[in-house]
């Protein structure tokens, strides 16, 4: 379902809106900056039973806004208004003219960039020999800047979905040129031709392919006190490896690998919609991206916080991303995070709850095991994962034990009160009436009585001064 393409007016100023599919942002065709340095905007909302609709426009232009070369220049790629070559080379040249200097970088920067990197990639989907897609160092080097933004900026401009589509696109680069290296014969392959690494200071990106290599994963390790990734050691991880053998590396930061029995039980989609087991083919290549922070996973209204590197885990199109085992993923604590650790992975869908574009998400991850600073995840899907946790758990957890206990303590007093009372009617009828207290039934009852009344008498006398309910784990007793 779709927004129909339709315009709007901002002053003098006519904004026109391109098809748009429901729950996304969309940005007008022309050229309108806010104040704030990002275009102005508006929500397709709807469904599928009640159809689509064009929300309102957010923002208005800024008129005295002059664009930089950067700006411009983004703009009018998009817009497909440069020269053949500066298209032909926009993933060399292009991106190293915008990302040279990050510090003159605006909000509508982004959001152009990724808007760049989407139209390459249909340009490339017209005719991959009209575009030189260069190599996976190109592509590492331009994330390891990018992660250089204001994060203030990459959050802004995320209200476009920006970071989610410059994260979405440059996966599919990447496996454009794993794909153009797996065409490669076997016989002119050797272990170094099929494994491929590029390291940043702030970003990794591996490519593999284990039916050559056995390479299936990655573990970074710490050398010395300097924590970019430059100055640590990278490893490559086999299908044979086990936990055990990753847990024993010492100054462990990160790893993660795709273990045989993942690779043997993996699915592949057919043409016609059929599944089928794909083993471990010539088709079978893995891609790990580690990033330094999450500034490129820009979550709206924060749920967690990310205590780890993060991780991309990737196979080629085609293969059904839901596993039937699980991937391992082992990370280091960056702060003491206590219980409440979680495993999760950055969900690229709306938030359902407010319509923020993209979230952290555990589910499909659980929490194995801790090992000193270390923390054993699973899960049973690719895409990004990190260790998450909740540093406003335990608050919120006591601020809603405090605005419940008073009313549950009273409750749970008045409820024994008027079961005592009920109970001392009893034995005040068995004391007058002598003929009744000596049935077998009423002692039997008066017997019963007594064992009821015993532990509300002492929850009463014990506990008028404490708390009555506790909770632990989530569980109120």
């Amino acid at each position: 379902m779709y927004c129909l393409p339709t315009k709007s007016y901002d002053n003098t100023t006519e904004l026109n809106w391109e098809l748009t599919s429901i729950g996304h942002i969309a940005a007008p065709e022309e050229f309108c900056l806010q104040k704030n340095g990002l275009p102005v905007k508006r929500l397709c909302s709807g469904s599928y039973l009640l159809g689509s609709i064009w929300g309102g426009v957010e923002g208005t232009c800024n008129q005295n806004y002059k664009p930089s070369y950067t700006t411009t220049f983004l703009y009018n790629f998009v817009k497909d208004l440069v020269p053949e070559n500066d298209t032909s080379r926009f993933l060399i040249d292009g991106l190293s003219f915008v990302l040279n200097d990050v510090n003159i970088i605006i909000p509508a920067d982004i959001y152009y960039l990724s808007m760049s990197l989407k139209h390459i990639l249909n340009k490339a989907d017209e005719n991959l020999t009209k575009i030189d897609m260069g190599n996976i160092g190109n592509i590492a080097w331009a994330i390891d800047r990018v992660m250089l933004l204001d994060t203030s900026y990459l959050r802004l401009s995320q209200t476009l979905n920006s970071t989610n589509v410059i994260l979405d696109s440059v996966g599919g680069i990447i496996n454009r040129l794993a794909v153009k290296e797996a065409k490669v014969g076997n016989t002119q392959r050797n272990f170094l031709s099929s494994y491929q690494l590029a390291v940043r200071p702030r970003f990794i990106l591996q490519v593999s392919y284990p039916h050559i290599n056995n390479v299936s994963g990655i573990a970074v390790t710490r050398t010395s006190s300097d924590d970019s990734f430059i100055s640590m050691e990278i490893k490559p991880l086999f299908i044979n490896t086990t936990l055990e053998d990753v847990l024993s590396i010492d100054n462990l930061e990160v790893a993660t690998w795709v273990p045989m029995n993942v690779l043997q039980t993996l699915k592949k989609i057919n043409y016609n919609g059929s599944k089928e087991d794909a083993e471990m083919n010539e088709d079978i290549y893995i891609i790990i991206s580690v990033f330094y922070s999450d500034v490129m996973f820009q979550e709206l209204n924060v749920t967690y916080n990310v205590n780890s590197r993060i991780v991309g885990v990737a196979l080629p199109p085609g293969f059904i991303s839901n596993l039937e085992e699980p991937i391992p993923l082992i990370y280091r604590d960056l702060v003491s995070a206590g219980p409440n650790k979680h495993c999760g992975y950055w969900d690229f869908q709306m938030n359902s709850m407010d319509s923020s574009p993209g979230h952290w998400s555990n589910k499909g991850c659980y929490l194995r095991k801790t090992n000193n600073t270390l923390t054993v995840c699973q899960c049973y899907h690719l895409t990004h994962f990190g260790q998450l946790i909740d540093f406003n758990r335990a608050k919120n957890n006591s601020d809603a034990h405090s605005r419940h206990s008073i009313p549950l303590n009273i409750i749970s007093l008045i409820g024994s009160f008027l079961s005592l009372l009920g109970i001392m009617g009893m034995w005040v009828t068995a004391c007058v009436f002598q003929t009744w207290r000596k049935k077998a039934s009423t002692k039997v009852l008066l017997h019963l009585s007594s064992s009821i009344a015993m532990p509300l008498l002492i929850m009463i006398i014990f506990n008028l001064n404490d708390t009555i309910f506790v909770e632990d784990n989530g569980v109120c007793t």
